[in-house]
C-alpha cells in the first residue's frame, strides 16, 4: 500500500494582521536621544493612541489563533507554510472559525468603545494630539 503525502497532509499558511495603535513620536525621540547622548539609532519611542486595555481583547484573541495554529502544525518551508495533517483538518478549521468570530465580536466591541479610549488617550498625552503633531 502506497501512501501518498497530499491525501494525508496539507499546508496551513496562518495570516493575521493588526493595526497596533502605536505612533512613533519623532520629537519625543530626538530629546531622548540628545538628553541622553545617544547615537540616532539607539532607540524610538511610540506612544500608545489607545490604552492597552483598549485593544486586550483583540490582542488575545489574535495570540491564541497562533498558539492554536502553531500547537496544530508542524514546520514545512522556511517561508512560513506549515503542515497540517489532514485528519486534523476538520477540527483545525473549526478551532479557527471561532477564534474568526470572537476576533470580530471584540472589534465590533473596540469600535463602539473606540471613542472613548480616544479621549483617554488625549489626556494621558495632550501635547501629543495637537493638530500639527498627530499626522
Amino acid at each position: 500500500m502506497t501512501s501518498i503525502l497530499s491525501e494525508r497532509a496539507m499546508l496551513s499558511v496562518l495570516k493575521i494582521s493588526m493595526f497596533t495603535a502605536r505612533k512613533l513620536d519623532k520629537n519625543v525621540t530626538a530629546e531622548t536621544l540628545e538628553r541622553h547622548n545617544a547615537a540616532p539609532d539607539a532607540g524610538a519611542f511610540h506612544k500608545r493612541l489607545l490604552s492597552k486595555e483598549a485593544m486586550a481583547d483583540i490582542v488575545r484573541i489574535h495570540g491564541a489563533a497562533r498558539t492554536f495554529h502553531y500547537d496544530r502544525t508542524l514546520p514545512w518551508l522556511d517561508d512560513g507554510p506549515r503542515i497540517l495533517s489532514a485528519m486534523a483538518h476538520s477540527t483545525y478549521w473549526s478551532q479557527m472559525e471561532r477564534y474568526q468570530e470572537e476576533a470580530l465580536e471584540a472589534l465590533q466591541s473596540f469600535f463602539s468603545s473606540s471613542c472613548a479610549s480616544c479621549a483617554a488617550s488625549r489626556v494621558a498625552w495632550p501635547a501629543s494630539f495637537a493638530a500639527s503633531r498627530v499626522a
